[in-house]
């Protein structure tokens, strides 16, 4: 078992009420919002920007036909070789599972018909890497590292875009500024817990079902943080605080309306309320300022406005 290699990549998305979408790039089509579907396409991501896997020899939910069993199930993904066999069966769980023995025995029948030379089982968070020899299942190292050379992903401003963490327009005294707050944000060396948050409702003009980092800040208190933004809304920072295992606020900060000194570009949600503090928090301005490489006076300036 190891950290998958899926970890750093993100699903693309589609708006529609004002709520993500999943999109497959491969497929071109829309999906629900849910688990195992971010986790799949999560793997999608990862083959595509970090490997030469073509696209014609990826599977998607693959027939599969169980004995003593009257429905057809259907395996995440198959990958297929050059011959179009099949290479390696991917299981994909939600980021919630445990990768137990039932995941494994549950890959282990559908590769009975699939005839994968290797298993792969996720959550997206770890992966475990099986072989097929003869007719049992051994654990083995993740293959991949062998074969592909991994190389640098190009996370511009129109990757975090498609990904839902800013809005199409961004002007050009912030663009720069967040796409390097992006990629430090999200790089695998920061501290901080991934998650994702899946919001219902929004009280935002922006969508607040997103991947988030969660940032302990004493023993009874923490903060989860993360961006969004559409092709029709601004981008925005959006930060929940949890006390004792409650949510107890969420501040809203609309970038552009920071950057343009624009009142309402703070807003804070607390017992029912809605309180723009923009003009009240002298450091407003500079939460667009400092050093995005700085990660740490992030959660700082943040759990300032929660005062």
């Amino acid at each position: 078992m190891k950290k998958s290699i899926a970890y750093n990549h993100f699903p693309q998305v589609v708006v529609q009420d004002n709520r993500f979408w999943l999109f497959n790039p491969i497929l071109r089509k829309r999906y629900e919002n849910r688990p195992e579907e971010r986790v799949r396409l999560q793997w999608v991501e990862y083959l595509l920007h970090q490997t030469d896997w073509k696209k014609s020899r990826i599977g998607f939910e693959t027939p599969v036909k169980l004995q003593q069993s009257k429905n057809t199930l259907r395996a995440d993904l198959v990958l297929y070789s050059d011959e179009m066999k099949p290479h390696t069966l991917i299981e994909c769980k939600s980021d919630t599972v445990n990768l137990n023995q039932a995941v494994a025995v549950q890959a282990a029948r559908y590769n009975k018909q699939v005839n994968a030379r290797h298993l792969v089982l996720t959550n997206g968070i770890e992966d475990y890497w099986f072989e097929r020899a003869d007719d049992s299942i051994e654990e083995e190292v993740n293959f991949f590292d062998e074969k592909f050379s991994f190389p640098e992903v190009k996370r511009d401003h129109n990757y975090w875009y498609r990904r839902g963490f800013c809005s199409k327009e961004v002007n050009a005294e912030l663009k720069d500024w967040l796409v390097e707050l992006l990629n430090n944000f999200w790089s695998e060396g920061t501290e901080g817990n991934r998650l994702y948050l899946d919001f219902k409702q929004t009280l935002l003009p922006v969508p607040m079902n997103q991947y988030y980092k969660l940032f302990d800040i004493d023993s009874d208190r923490r903060v989860a943080i993360s961006f969004t933004g559409t092709d029709s809304s601004e981008s925005h920072l959006i930060a929940i605080l949890n006390e004792e295992g409650t949510n107890r606020a969420i501040l809203s900060v609309n970038l552009a309306k920071i950057t343009a000194n624009e009142e309402e570009a703070i807003l804070l949600f607390k017992n029912g309320d809605i309180l723009d503090i923009t003009s009240k928090k002298r450091n407003s301005k500079t939460l667009i300022s400092f050093d995005p490489s700085e990660l740490n006076k992030l959660t700082e300036m943040v759990m300032k406005f929660f005062d």
